[in-house]
């Protein structure tokens, strides 16, 4: 019986004490800056960064107890194969370099500006490809900025061609138009701009690929080519258009091939806009 009492009055010293606690804790609402209080200290949590030590105040803004007072934490993001849906609408994710957030249909880069996908340097390639690991279609615009292309010989010429589906499929037929030139080109440049003679002579493109993961609009590419050295600049500069007209599937990978001989050198990166 003795027992039983010093043992109730025991648990009965415990419960007192913890409400005691918990009341100078609940007098002080956890603050930036301010001093964790007496409840963390004695429960041995006093920076942990265990799920125990967050408090979430009416503002919605987590705090943590780091070395005896309230602090944010730098949070770290890394990458999740769940999908885009209404249930992890909200959630955000750190994937090819991008921050993104998942506004319930899509994951989208949180800025929403221009965002780097990758670069691919020539070296007597046959073609410099943007798919797989180094393409995107979060986005609905595509940026290509080529320079300082070299082909492996005087007058040989590149194009550039889309893909579509697994693989991707590079779509090679003459169904590619280009503005003010032909309806059934291979490419969407249709070897308008041959190497030059000249050590000195590279040629440039830039490009914007529309609508590229749309399955019911034609994509349509906006493109400015200049072949040129350091002399004269420009020998030929010219603006067009083109677009893609055998079909409205989503493009899946976009490359740069040569019509003849190789790709010597120069470097194309891809970069993605909403």
């Amino acid at each position: 019986m003795i027992a039983l009492r010093k043992s109730a009055a025991s648990v009965l010293v415990a419960i007192v004490a913890a409400l005691s606690l918990s009341r100078a804790d609940a007098q002080t609402a956890p603050i930036q800056g301010a001093a964790c209080g007496s409840l963390t200290t004695a429960l041995g949590i006093n920076g942990s960064t265990t799920p125990t030590t967050v408090v979430q105040p009416a503002a919605g803004n987590n705090l943590v107890c780091v070395s005896g007072t309230w602090q944010y934490p730098a949070y770290q993001f890394g990458s999740t194969a769940a999908s885009c849906n209404s249930t992890n609408a909200g959630a955000v994710q750190y994937t090819s370099g991008v921050l993104e957030a998942c506004n319930g249909t899509s994951w989208i880069p949180i800025d929403g500006g221009m965002h780097f996908i990758s670069t691919q340097t020539a070296s007597s390639s046959a073609s410099l490809q943007f798919s797989g690991t180094n393409w995107s279609s979060d986005y609905n615009t595509l940026f290509l900025n080529c320079t300082g292309i070299r082909m492996s010989a005087t007058n040989n010429t590149f194009d550039i061609q889309i893909g579509e589906g697994a693989g991707p499929t590079w779509e090679t037929g003459a169904h590619y138009n280009v503005t003010g030139q032909t309806a059934t080109a291979t490419g969407m440049m249709n070897g308008s701009f041959p190497q030059a003679a000249g050590t000195k002579t590279s040629i440039r493109v830039l490009g914007y690929l529309d609508t590229v993961s749309s399955s019911a609009l034609y994509k349509t590419f906006s493109w400015m080519a200049c072949s040129s050295d350091s002399a004269s600049g420009c020998g030929a500069n010219t603006w067009d258009s083109s677009w893609w007209t055998n079909d409205t599937n989503p493009v899946t990978g976009l490359r740069i091939v040569a019509q003849a001989g190789t790709i010597a050198s120069g470097t194309c990166s891809l970069y993605g806009m909403n």
